[in-house]
Protein backbone atom coordinates (compact mmCIF):
# COMPACT_ATOMS: atom_id res chain seq x y z
CA UNK A 1 0.00 0.00 0.00
CA UNK A 2 3.01 2.45 0.83
CA UNK A 3 5.21 0.71 -2.11
CA UNK A 4 3.17 2.66 -5.16
CA UNK A 5 3.31 6.35 -3.19
CA UNK A 6 6.67 5.95 -1.77
CA UNK A 7 8.18 5.18 -4.95
CA UNK A 8 6.16 7.90 -6.86
CA UNK A 9 6.98 10.78 -4.51
CA UNK A 10 11.33 9.82 -4.78
CA UNK A 11 10.67 9.51 -8.76
CA UNK A 12 9.07 12.46 -8.84
CA UNK A 13 11.55 14.42 -6.74
CA UNK A 14 14.34 12.72 -8.66
CA UNK A 15 12.68 14.11 -12.33
CA UNK A 16 12.05 17.58 -10.45
CA UNK A 17 16.14 17.09 -9.25
CA UNK A 18 16.96 16.63 -12.79
CA UNK A 19 14.82 19.30 -14.26
CA UNK A 20 17.74 22.14 -13.24
CA UNK A 21 20.23 20.13 -15.49
CA UNK A 22 20.67 20.33 -18.94
CA UNK A 23 19.64 17.37 -20.75
CA UNK A 24 20.61 17.27 -24.08
CA UNK A 25 19.94 14.82 -26.93
CA UNK A 26 20.16 10.99 -27.17
CA UNK A 27 23.33 11.24 -29.06
CA UNK A 28 24.90 13.64 -26.27
CA UNK A 29 23.09 13.10 -22.98
CA UNK A 30 23.58 16.34 -20.53
CA UNK A 31 24.26 15.64 -16.94
CA UNK A 32 20.40 15.79 -16.67
CA UNK A 33 19.21 13.12 -19.32
CA UNK A 34 19.73 9.86 -17.39
CA UNK A 35 18.22 11.46 -13.78
CA UNK A 36 15.51 12.59 -15.75
CA UNK A 37 14.62 9.13 -17.26
CA UNK A 38 15.35 7.40 -13.85
CA UNK A 39 12.78 9.91 -12.51
CA UNK A 40 10.29 9.42 -15.11
CA UNK A 41 10.83 5.34 -15.04
CA UNK A 42 10.24 5.21 -11.16
CA UNK A 43 6.85 7.50 -11.81
CA UNK A 44 5.92 4.83 -14.38
CA UNK A 45 6.97 1.84 -12.02
CA UNK A 46 5.07 3.45 -9.01
CA UNK A 47 1.82 3.82 -10.85
CA UNK A 48 1.89 0.11 -11.75
CA UNK A 49 2.69 -0.94 -8.26
CA UNK A 50 -0.26 1.19 -7.26
CA UNK A 51 -2.49 -0.66 -10.10
CA UNK A 52 -1.84 -4.03 -8.50
CA UNK A 53 -2.07 -2.78 -5.52
CA UNK A 54 -5.37 -1.59 -6.18
CA UNK A 55 -6.18 -5.22 -8.01
CA UNK A 56 -5.58 -7.31 -5.03
CA UNK A 57 -7.11 -5.14 -2.75
CA UNK A 58 -10.23 -5.71 -4.82
CA UNK A 59 -9.53 -9.28 -4.51
CA UNK A 60 -8.63 -9.89 -1.22
CA UNK A 61 -11.98 -8.03 -0.28
CA UNK A 62 -13.63 -10.83 -1.64
CA UNK A 63 -11.34 -13.34 -0.23
CA UNK A 64 -11.69 -11.21 3.25
CA UNK A 65 -15.96 -11.92 3.11
CA UNK A 66 -15.21 -15.86 1.98
CA UNK A 67 -12.20 -15.60 5.15
CA UNK A 68 -14.61 -14.15 7.62
CA UNK A 69 -17.78 -15.86 6.53
CA UNK A 70 -14.98 -19.34 6.84
CA UNK A 71 -13.86 -18.04 10.52
CA UNK A 72 -10.20 -18.38 9.42
CA UNK A 73 -8.32 -14.98 9.46
CA UNK A 74 -5.19 -13.27 7.54
CA UNK A 75 -1.77 -12.70 9.35
CA UNK A 76 -0.01 -9.71 8.81
CA UNK A 77 3.28 -10.90 6.40
CA UNK A 78 5.67 -8.46 7.25
CA UNK A 79 8.63 -9.92 5.06
CA UNK A 80 7.02 -8.63 1.76
CA UNK A 81 6.11 -4.94 2.95
CA UNK A 82 9.52 -4.54 5.20
CA UNK A 83 12.50 -6.98 3.31
CA UNK A 84 12.43 -4.76 0.06
CA UNK A 85 12.42 -1.50 1.45
CA UNK A 86 15.05 -2.68 3.91
CA UNK A 87 17.03 -3.61 0.55
CA UNK A 88 17.29 -0.43 -0.37
CA UNK A 89 19.08 1.02 2.66
CA UNK A 90 21.17 -1.75 2.33
CA UNK A 91 22.04 -1.40 -0.79
CA UNK A 92 22.64 2.97 0.09
CA UNK A 93 24.39 1.96 3.17
CA UNK A 94 26.84 -0.75 1.27
CA UNK A 95 27.88 1.68 -2.06
CA UNK A 96 30.54 3.37 -0.51
CA UNK A 97 31.69 1.00 1.97
CA UNK A 98 31.87 -2.60 0.54
CA UNK A 99 31.96 -1.56 -3.29
CA UNK A 100 29.17 -1.72 -6.43
CA UNK A 101 28.77 -5.64 -6.30
CA UNK A 102 28.41 -6.31 -2.54
CA UNK A 103 25.58 -3.67 -2.71
CA UNK A 104 23.87 -4.91 -5.51
CA UNK A 105 24.30 -8.54 -4.32
CA UNK A 106 23.02 -7.77 -0.85
CA UNK A 107 20.45 -6.04 -2.02
CA UNK A 108 19.15 -8.26 -4.48
CA UNK A 109 18.86 -10.99 -2.09
CA UNK A 110 17.74 -9.03 1.17
CA UNK A 111 14.73 -8.52 -1.43
CA UNK A 112 14.48 -11.70 -3.16
CA UNK A 113 14.14 -13.12 0.73
CA UNK A 114 10.68 -11.37 1.18
CA UNK A 115 8.85 -13.93 -1.31
CA UNK A 116 8.70 -17.28 0.97
CA UNK A 117 8.49 -19.57 -2.20
CA UNK A 118 12.08 -18.61 -3.71
CA UNK A 119 15.36 -20.42 -3.05
CA UNK A 120 17.96 -19.72 -2.01
CA UNK A 121 19.95 -21.36 -4.90
CA UNK A 122 17.38 -19.24 -6.78
CA UNK A 123 17.93 -16.01 -5.38
CA UNK A 124 22.09 -16.52 -5.24
CA UNK A 125 21.79 -16.80 -9.20
CA UNK A 126 20.04 -14.01 -9.64
CA UNK A 127 21.97 -11.60 -7.53
CA UNK A 128 25.33 -12.86 -8.91
CA UNK A 129 23.59 -12.32 -12.49
CA UNK A 130 21.92 -9.00 -11.46
CA UNK A 131 25.42 -7.65 -10.09
CA UNK A 132 27.23 -8.71 -13.25
CA UNK A 133 24.70 -6.80 -15.28
CA UNK A 134 24.21 -3.79 -13.57
CA UNK A 135 28.35 -3.45 -13.37
CA UNK A 136 28.70 -3.93 -17.53
CA UNK A 137 25.95 -1.38 -17.84
CA UNK A 138 26.77 1.27 -15.21
CA UNK A 139 30.60 0.86 -14.67
CA UNK A 140 31.87 -0.01 -18.29
CA UNK A 141 29.50 0.73 -20.96
CA UNK A 142 28.26 4.00 -19.17
CA UNK A 143 31.88 4.74 -17.56
CA UNK A 144 29.62 5.51 -14.27
CA UNK A 145 32.78 5.48 -11.73
CA UNK A 146 31.36 3.39 -8.75
CA UNK A 147 34.25 1.13 -7.35
CA UNK A 148 33.22 -2.34 -7.99
CA UNK A 149 34.31 -3.96 -4.91
CA UNK A 150 36.18 -2.22 -1.58
CA UNK A 151 39.72 -3.14 -1.49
Amino acid sequence: MLAGPVLLLFGAAVFAAAWTYEIGELRRMGPGYFPMLLGATLCLFAALIALQDAKDRISSGRRARRTIRSGTGNRFQWRPRILPLFAILLFAMLLETAGFVPAVIAAVATAGFAERSNSSLAIAVIAAATAIFTSTVFVYLLGIPFRLFAV
